[in-house]
């Protein structure tokens, strides 16, 4: 005689698709780290370069430009900023 299972599916089709989710949602949250931590980077050099440029120009020291970009024009002269 024959006898039934009581559950006709496998369960070891609904172990590895655990599996899957497990890895799925491994990689999403190390994604989710990254993408804090490069944001963060981010924030943190742009925070850092303003508050040079403020230091440099408090002190009155000159800004350098980068390698390769030439420095803008002077001004004519007689040209004041507030326009008197």
């Amino acid at each position: 005689m024959h006898v039934l299972a009581s559950n006709p599916i496998d369960p070891g089709v609904f172990a590895g698709i655990g599996f899957g989710f497990m890895i799925l949602a491994l990689v999403i949250y190390l994604g989710l780290i990254g993408l804090m931590l490069w944001i963060g980077y981010l924030i943190m050099r742009t925070a850092v370069k303003n508050g040079v440029i403020l230091a440099m120009r408090e002190t009155g020291a000159q800004i350098t430009p980068r390698p390769g970009y030439s420095a803008p024009p002077a001004p004519p002269a007689g040209w004041h900023p507030q326009g008197g």
